[in-house]
């Protein structure tokens, strides 16, 4: 077997777009030490301890819109006016937050490289990922404004005046004895059955005078239950955490939080002195059946959902499993599209319903309406939304319900799947899981090849409530486009009532086929052609022709912008014919490589590439692609043998047939000949006529309606001499 495509798609060909989830604003600034390029050091918290605020740019040198808000100047001038030599007030520090960078990057010295980011500036450059890591950095470039008393906002890229503006935001010491309750950190939210866990919160100095004790109070429901004597040495603006005793809560429950003296006495400022939490029980629901109605944005590829049990094993699953692996699985939705799935849940018990989405805007509402709903078998809405960040969960749970006994699902396909070449052969394998209250100690799967039973398979053991375990199957051969299903048909020697994820099929497409060694590819450049490559690699990966600009590379698509000049780059706007000689039969790929990342078409011009066979099949063909457009082909030219001169004036019609083809021919003498129809990859697939034929006209008719549809050629054999003759089936 042959195959030129993976099963996995890599994320940078299909489009995913960057996750921008960040430090959330209000988050207390992580504490680092860097050293400048320079080799000072630089101590966060040592400035901010000081009454500075400071400004980080986390960029990186090759990034484009880093550059430009550096070339702004905002920075430097911040920096010049309300840093050290100015009013002091400030400290800008910026951060190299890509770890494959170096110094030749920052002074500009590489291709990769924006400029010279180290001339003109004045404030101290660092290079540290780790910095950028510990931020949370998810895109450059990123600038964070951190307050005297560590608190971060991400002010963007704005000007110099705004920036000092901001200032204004910090809270600032106020009084000898303050403290403040920043946050709660202990349990909040909704919880299931019973939640057991100890209320906290972060304490901050807020004053001018050291906190030494503090007096804090818990509130549950209106009860105080529980006062903390605190007792250390908290500096202006240090924090600390405040734990309370452990508590379990059956019910919904409020908690509040608050200062009762600091050192003392009272509190000089007691306008954040209270911080209130609120704990719900989840909704109680007694049906096991279930409802998910889900509609995709424009990226579904983005969009990953799970159905956990109170233990945190999946019950069921959909979408791209592959977001937390940077791939995109088969099984992903398609974009802007509505599913509906019954989800039966096995018996009592906690479940949470958890939507992802990968690039960290939801399901709506920016590209598209996308959103979801789970109702149970009495219409009660369990979780609905689509306007959230990268995840968002929904508790519930069920109580008094007659459990679902016997019910199973298949959950994992393991083989081949998508475009080969010339055949494919694997032994398929599949997992599938008990989602009944019962064991399950057999089932009974059928397996269908193009709506063909071809396997039968009996599973024997014991697979508990929630576990799976994994079928291997006999061989299944391809040699034409094609699907086989996989179908479970009996649990504990029952049908499976509950059909969720009982069958799964998996197509097979046949790679485009030639009998030309030949092939000629039509092009037609955009405003940027220089940006254009192209290759045809054979199935060792070794390429064997390619042209356009050799800068850009099989491996170039997309990393850079447009790449220098080059004599056999192409011409903007300009049209191609190129000849393309192939040096054997084979399995192919053939790839266009946009180095920018748009493709030919449609931003810049109306470029397309069409590769053809001399007789005008296409083999691929686009325009409108990212980084790359990857093509599948086959070339399968029939062996030569000697001819067989004594075969004249063969004619096949009607051409393409079918139905009946009629075969005409001429013989100069009387022969003995095998007259046969032969597929692409050579296998006979019928024998016409066999026999004696005299010398003269003969006339055969063929019924073909028995060959799907595709290229064959009719072979007339003469002891160790052949002709071939090639036709088209097509209905």
């Amino acid at each position: 077997m042959k195959r030129i495509l993976t099963l996995l798609i890599l994320l940078s060909f299909v489009g995913f777009r960057q996750a921008n989830a960040q430090l959330a604003d209000g988050s207390i600034a992580p504490d680092f030490v860097g050293t400048d390029i320079n080799g000072n050091t630089w101590h966060l918290y040592d400035l901010l301890d000081q009454g500075i605020d400071v400004i980080l740019d986390v960029s990186a040198t090759w990034c484009a819109p880093c550059w430009n808000y550096h070339n702004t100047h905002a920075l430097e001038d911040l920096y010049a006016q309300y840093g050290p030599n100015g009013t002091n007030e400030f400290m800008v520090l910026f951060i190299e937050g890509d770890p494959t960078t170096n110094m030749d990057d920052l002074e500009g010295l590489t291709a990769e490289s924006q400029g010279n980011w180290i001339a003109g500036t004045e404030y101290p450059i660092i290079d540290a990922a780790e910095i950028a890591d510990l931020y949370e950095i998810t895109y450059f470039p990123t600038i964070f404004h951190i307050c005297p008393n560590r608190i971060v906002t991400e002010p963007g890229q704005i000007t110099t005046a705004e920036h000092y503006a901001t200032k204004s935001e910090c809270t600032p010491a106020f009084g000898a004895n303050n403290g403040g309750l920043l946050f709660y950190t202990g349990f909040k939210g909704s919880f299931c059955q019973t939640k057991t866990f100890s209320p906290a919160a972060k304490l901050q100095n807020l004053g001018t005078d050291t906190i030494k004790s503090a007096t804090i109070v818990l509130t549950v429901n209106g009860e105080v239950t529980e006062t903390k004597e605190w007792s250390g040495a908290l500096s202006k603006f240090q924090i600390t955490d405040v734990t309370f005793g452990e508590m379990t809560v059956e019910a919904n429950t409020e908690i509040v939080i608050s200062i009762q003296s600091i050192n003392g006495m009272a509190d000089e400022d007691t306008s954040n002195d209270m911080l209130t939490a609120n704990i719900e029980r989840s909704v109680i629901i007694d049906t096991t059946a279930l409802n998910l109605v889900l509609a995709t944005d424009q990226y579904a590829v983005e969009t990953y959902w799970e159905l956990l049990d109170g233990t945190g094993n999946a019950v069921y699953t959909g979408g791209n499993q592959g977001i937390f692996t940077n791939q995109v699985h088969p099984d992903s939705y398609a974009g802007n599209t509505a599913y509906n799935f019954d989800l039966p849940v096995p018996k009592d018990g906690c479940y949470e319903f958890r939507v992802y989405d990968a690039y960290g805007d939801g399901m709506c509402c920016n590209y598209g309406q996308g959103g979801y709903q789970m109702t149970d078998g009495n219409g009660t809405v369990l979780a609905a939304g689509g306007s959230f960040g990268d995840q968002v969960s929904h508790l519930f749970e069920l109580s008094g319900a007659e459990p679902l006994v016997d019910n199973a699902q298949i959950v994992v396909y393991s083989g081949e799947r998508g475009e080969f070449c010339h055949s494919v052969s694997y032994a398929p394998s599949i997992a599938f899981q008990n989602i009944g209250s019962n064991d399950i100690t057999s089932a009974d799967f059928e397996i269908s090849q193009d709506g063909q039973v071809v396997q039968t398979y009996n599973w024997t053991g014991t697979l508990t409530p929630l576990d799976f375990t994994l079928v291997s199957l006999d061989e299944v051969t391809f040699n034409a486009d094609g699907a086989i299903s996989f179908k479970l048909v009996n649990v504990n020697g029952q049908p499976d009532d509950k059909t969720y994820k009982n069958e799964y099929q998996v197509s097979f497409n046949r790679q485009p086929v030639t009998v030309y060694d030949t092939l000629t590819l039509n092009l037609k450049t955009d405003q940027y052609g220089i940006e254009t490559f192209w290759y045809l690699a054979d199935d060792q990966g070794d390429i064997v022709a390619s042209g356009g600009n050799p800068n850009v590379g099989p491996d170039g698509g997309g990393q850079s912008a447009s790449p220098g000049s080059s004599p056999q780059a192409y011409g903007a706007n300009r049209s191609y014919t190129i000849e393309i000689p192939v040096p054997a039969n084979g399995c192919y790929q053939f790839v266009m490589v946009d180095s920018y990342g748009d493709g030919m078409c449609c931003n810049y011009g109306q470029g397309f590439f069409s590769l053809e066979d001399p007789n005008g099949e296409v083999l691929a063909s686009g325009g409108q692609y990212g980084a790359y457009d990857r093509s599948g082909l086959e070339v399968d030219k029939p062996v030569a043998t000697t001819d067989l001169d004594e075969l004249q004036g063969v004619e096949l019609f009607p051409n393409p047939v079918s139905a009946s083809l009629n075969i005409g021919f001429n013989l100069d003498k009387a022969l003995p000949l095998e007259i046969g129809i032969v597929n692409t990859l050579g296998q006979r697939v019928s024998t016409v006529q066999a026999g004696q034929f005299a010398a003269g006209r003969h006339q055969i008719s063929m019924d073909v309606r028995n060959l799907a549809n595709g290229i064959y050629f009719l072979t007339v054999r003469s002891a160790d001499r052949l002709e071939s003759f090639r036709f088209v089936v097509n209905r």
